[in-house]
């Protein structure tokens, strides 16, 4: 075979395993996509779902008293906090519906009577929503904006897992949120009651709300 045949069947058959290749890789890199939409598709669905039932357990909860807009809406950034902190969406609403039943416009009152200066779905006061927004590296929040589900959530969510992690403990962090640090500490020295009855509330609703969702 002369030299000049058998170089063109070797260009050619470069040339074939250069286009062949090309095809390879961009084959690949569609179904490296194609898998990255379907990953991006599963995760929506979970994140859905999630909200839906953490939707229906405030709807179950409230005797379907809360409007449906703000049921989802409640649902959504719970499940967003959750997510954010992995953290048990439940035990937030828990919370959420000891300290306000979920009412979007809950002002707190005291055992007097007066105003107690806690606002929002997470009841949070303005001195505490000031020290985790400086925290969170965040404007201090206006009392429009512990009004307002979402800032109360992020707020709230961020104090209830400082009392938690700040004592280590699951019951103590409920109550420090409750009463705030020094009244906790107030309690575990004998100087004040421990707001156990406020945490065996908080507990009684988790367990429902766990028994609400299969």
């Amino acid at each position: 075979m002369a030299l000049g045949v058998v170089s063109f069947i070797f260009l050619a058959d470069t040339a074939m395993l250069v286009v062949f290749g090309s095809r390879a890789s961009s084959c690949r890199r569609e179904a490296a996509r194609v898998r990255a939409r379907l990953d991006s598709l599963d995760r929506e669905s979970a994140r859905l779902h999630r909200s839906n039932q953490i939707m229906e357990a405030i709807q179950e909860a409230s005797k379907q008293e809360i409007p449906l807009h703000e049921a989802s809406l409640l649902a959504r950034e719970i499940d967003r906090n959750a997510r954010m902190y992995d953290f048990d969406p439940l035990l937030i609403l828990a919370v959420v519906l000891t300290e306000s039943g979920a009412d979007f416009e809950a002002v707190g009152h005291g055992v007097s009577g007066a105003a107690s200066g806690a606002l929002g779905v997470m009841q949070v006061k303005p001195a505490t929503a000031g020290a985790m927004a400086q925290a969170l590296g965040l404007p201090p929040p206006t009392k429009s904006d512990l009004m307002d589900p979402s800032h109360n959530l992020s707020v709230g969510v961020a104090y209830l897992l400082q009392m938690i992690h700040r004592y280590g403990d699951l019951r103590l962090g409920i109550m420090a949120y409750n009463v705030g640090a020094s009244g906790l500490e107030s309690g575990l020295r004998g100087e004040s009651e421990l707001p156990e009855g406020y945490y065996r509330k908080v507990l009684s609703r988790y367990s429902a709300l766990r028994k609400s969702i299969p």
